[in-house]
């Protein structure tokens, strides 16, 4: 998952948006299809935190999976893409004046919208765990070397968790070109070094 960073906050917002022609027309045709594709990536460069992840058309509506920062609102996304492709359609493709004449633009009023990302289970499990994760003790399972069973739990920090993993860093050493890990119980092995 692609997590993104703005001043004070972490994020992973993506949206399916669906936009379609007025009334319906089935207009995107041949190379217009590709054209549009285009326009709509154009907003990314005077929006650069508007991530377009996948853009596909119809001949009469487009699809748009789209990752927008939580500070603009989706409805100003669906209008930056709506007046920036409209206009650039228009110019490109006469005869659209003649299909919309007397009304401006080619896009419907109306838009579809839908979140994407984590289900609502694992977001459930999350809150759920907040009482343990917020006291900063979580939980740690290390499992035997058949991964079934819990070999041991340890409660531990952040702080706690890397200092254990730079101690069983520091305390490997290399004999006779060898890497010797500091257990072989198995628990070595799950460290990944």
């Amino acid at each position: 998952m692609d997590y993104k960073r703005l001043g004070h906050s972490v994020y992973h917002c993506q949206y399916h948006i669906v936009v379609s022609t007025k009334y319906r027309r089935k207009v995107l045709t041949g190379g217009m299809e590709e054209y549009l594709k285009i326009k709509v990536r154009e907003v990314s460069k005077h929006h650069p935190e508007i991530v377009f992840i996948s853009v596909n058309t119809d001949q009469d509506h487009l699809h748009v999976l789209v990752s927008i920062p939580p500070k603009i609102p989706v409805s100003q996304v669906v209008n930056y893409i709506k007046s920036n492709t409209g206009r650039a359609m228009r110019r490109k493709f006469p005869f659209l004046d003649k299909v919309y004449w007397g009304v401006e633009g080619i896009w419907s009023i109306g838009y579809f919208v839908s979140t994407t990302g984590i289900d609502a289970e694992i977001i459930k499990r999350y809150i759920e765990y907040q009482g343990v994760e917020d006291s900063g003790q979580a939980p740690l399972e290390f499992l035997d070397a058949t991964a079934v069973r819990p070999k041991f739990v340890i409660f531990a920090s952040p702080v706690r968790i890397v200092l254990f993993a730079a101690v069983l860093l520091f305390t490997a050493r290399i004999t006779d070109g060898q890497l010797v890990k500091p257990f072989d119980d198995g628990l070595a092995a799950h460290m990944n070094y």
